[in-house]
């Protein structure tokens, strides 16, 4: 997935948060456009020491995801981690990474990008302290709560797991992680798939989302991104 399907796949996942959470400071997706540096980006926290940045450039053929996972096996040394990666992101790419950088406070655990040249995602070539096989043998991949462990050592794999581009993902992380049964007992997945195709938002479709959402706030918020509203 290039960098401007992403994009658009950010601006999906924003808009739903918008409609899912009142309060900016509780959603896991933020997206922001045209700072001085980049052309967007998009901001994500569970509030729980698991900040990412995703930066796009100004025409969105290049785009570096930076991120930081406080449960990863990298997570102590992230300083020095930090700008080992550095040394490791092409050239026209360093901005991108300063800027997302000094936005998660110099701390890091991963960082991909996209090369527009090769038409692939790349990532800075850090050698883990220890491989899979280590924590199959520490036994950490049979506990219940972490079934993800195995793919945790630089904690892209939780980020990275909602952009594979279904909305069914989508509904399982919210339904997991927003689920207010005195609000709403599950999220409208059909819904979801109207906005993941970028289909224009009506009143209807925001409060299946969440029925105390204030619409006109909603509607300024969503225009204000870019995004359609009926």
């Amino acid at each position: 997935m290039n960098p401007s399907k992403i994009h658009d796949l950010s601006l999906a996942m924003a808009v739903l948060h918008v409609l899912i959470e009142v309060d900016p400071a509780f959603r896991f997706f933020n997206l922001m456009h045209k700072d001085e540096i980049s052309s967007a980006f998009l901001f994500m926290t569970n509030n729980s020491g698991d900040d990412g940045l995703l930066v796009f450039g100004e025409n969105k053929s290049e785009a570096l995801f930076l991120g930081f996972a406080h449960e990863s096996a990298l997570s102590d040394g992230y300083y020095d981690l930090l700008k080992n990666m550095r040394s490791k992101i092409p050239h026209n790419l360093i901005p991108l990474y300063d800027f997302a950088g000094k936005q998660l406070l110099d701390a890091a655990t991963f960082c991909i990008w996209y090369n527009p040249t090769l038409h692939q995602w790349e990532t800075a070539n850090t050698n883990f302290p220890f491989l899979s096989k280590d924590t199959q043998k520490l036994g950490l991949n049979s506990l219940p709560d972490y079934p993800w462990f195995i793919d945790y050592i630089d904690g892209s794999a939780y980020f990275l797991n909602c952009f594979d581009g279904q909305p069914e993902t989508f509904k399982e992380e919210v339904d997991e992680n927003f689920y207010t049964p005195d609000v709403i007992e599950s999220f409208d997945l059909n819904v979801i798939q109207q906005v993941y195709a970028h289909q224009p938002i009506s009143e209807k479709m925001a409060r299946s989302m969440n029925p105390n959402a204030d619409w006109e706030k909603v509607k300024e918020e969503v225009v204000s991104l870019g995004y359609p509203i009926q």
